[in-house]
């Protein structure tokens, strides 16, 4: 009788124990102030039963998100420049579109992080400025798992899959000499190559793509090309599958550098590539740097101007290759820390130190003297 009633008083104990913590937890959340033993055993607590939910949750942002920079603007509590939890343009499309990228804070919330050459996290509320003194790290090489494939579409097209893969191999070459080490994140880039013109006419028709063998869907994470022929479609699955690196090492880029670096990177950087199949290039009609620098998704899209935009932006990120490697490290690293800006003429000035003018004048006379 006397062990009945003293599991009835500890029973009742409990009962008011748990009563008083749910009270507590109410009065908390309703912003109340509570003694300090309450609070903290309220923390405890939570501690306790919140430590197997953040370890799933870290895992799932971990799948979700492979491709966080390092180097970006960020606006409090919003996504990152190459975050993939938010649908982005597509790439063909990207330049007429507002940018979805991330969503712009109020300037006065807006905060900017970068790493420096020293590994040290720099927070401003003011964007860092690239100039042609700015301080990088060049890797020389990228590791083979930084950079997958995973192959979709006709069965019939398998037999071109290693050929495009070796292709992607020798553009890793590229990308090592112009990516700084904080910005190599793995990609898995997802190709999908399709034989039926009606089938690609729908898919490229519901990407709002024009007159393109190929395009890169940002928001998907899918290069989809339209096979015709093997030396056609193993160039476009190159070229689309760069723009994937572009995307998820330095986000959002003006239109010129993001072809230029495409166009040079589909050639065979392992072997000497500056001093053989570019040069075939050098005599295709160009247009002013600024005009290019300044050029608007009207004028990518016009069939007239199109050709010559690329031969421009082929040629002058062959020139920097060349002549100025570190100006175009340096322009990549501007871009991947812009947010949704993408570099302008102003920048490009700064990050070479020269005018547009000069800068002119020294890209006419290499192009002389190489042709």
């Amino acid at each position: 009788m006397y062990m009945f009633k003293h599991v009835k008083t500890l029973s009742f104990i409990l009962i008011l124990f748990i009563f008083s913590l749910l009270l507590a937890v109410h009065l908390d959340n309703n912003k109340i102030s509570l003694p300090s033993f309450i609070s903290n055993c309220l923390s405890s607590i939570e501690a306790l039963f919140s430590r197997t939910g953040d370890v799933i949750s870290a895992e799932i942002v971990e799948e979700e998100t492979p491709n966080k920079q390092s180097e970006q603007a960020v606006p409090p509590e919003e996504l990152s420049k190459s975050s993939k939890h938010m649908q982005l343009p597509n790439e063909l499309g990207a330049y007429s579109v507002a940018c979805t990228d991330k969503i712009n804070a109020p300037r006065a919330k807006t905060i900017f992080t970068w790493v420096d050459e020293q590994g040290v996290r720099n927070v401003s509320d003011t964007p860092r400025k690239i100039d042609n003194a700015t301080e990088f790290k060049i890797l020389k090489h990228i590791q083979p798992q930084k950079v997958s494939i995973q192959y979709s579409g006709d069965s019939n097209l398998k037999n071109i899959h290693y050929k495009i893969s070796q292709r992607i191999v020798s553009a890793k070459a590229f990308f090592a000499k112009v990516t700084p080490e904080h910005l190599i994140v793995p990609v898995q880039i997802n190709l999908s190559l399709v034989s039926d013109m009606q089938a690609y006419s729908r898919l490229s028709h519901s990407a709002s793509v024009k007159n393109a063998q190929g395009f890169y869907q940002a928001g998907k994470n899918k290069a989809i090309v339209l096979a015709q022929n093997d030396v056609q479609t193993i160039n476009t699955a190159v070229h689309e599958a760069i723009h994937a690196i572009n995307r998820h090492w330095f986000g959002r880029m003006a239109r010129w550098l993001n072809e230029g670096i495409a166009e040079n990177a589909e050639l065979d950087w392992q072997q000497d590539a500056l001093n053989s199949e570019w040069q075939k290039h050098l005599h295709k009609q160009t247009l002013g740097l600024k005009q290019v620098f300044e050029s608007t998704e009207n004028d990518w899209s016009n069939l007239a101007t199109r050709p010559h935009l690329y031969n421009t932006s082929r040629a002058f990120v062959a020139f920097l290759m060349d002549k100025h490697r570190s100006t175009l490290i340096r322009l990549l690293l501007q871009e991947s820390e812009n947010g949704c800006q993408t570099i302008n003429t102003a920048d490009i000035e700064r990050i070479y130190g020269a005018s547009v003018i000069n800068i002119q004048r020294d890209f006419d006379k290499w192009r002389r003297i190489k042709a």
